[in-house]
């Protein structure tokens, strides 16, 4: 049975359609967050390490937020 790993359905079984939603959305918003990024600051670039866009010059943190 499929499950959603957020506290709001914690020990809650799922039906697929809810975790198909859940998962598409998690996408899209990564996706989008990622294109936000771009457009804002062009010249960014991917940290090696951990991934996240960081600006030319900037020293990466490597916490998630």
């Amino acid at each position: 049975m499929p499950w959603i790993e957020h506290p709001a359905r914690q020990g809650d079984n799922v039906s697929i359609a809810d975790w198909l939603r859940y998962h598409i959305g998690v996408w899209m918003q990564n996706k989008g967050a990622d294109m936000e990024e771009r457009a804002l600051y062009p010249d960014g670039v991917h940290c090696p390490e951990c991934g996240q866009w960081v600006r030319p010059g900037q020293l990466c943190d490597h916490l998630p937020f």
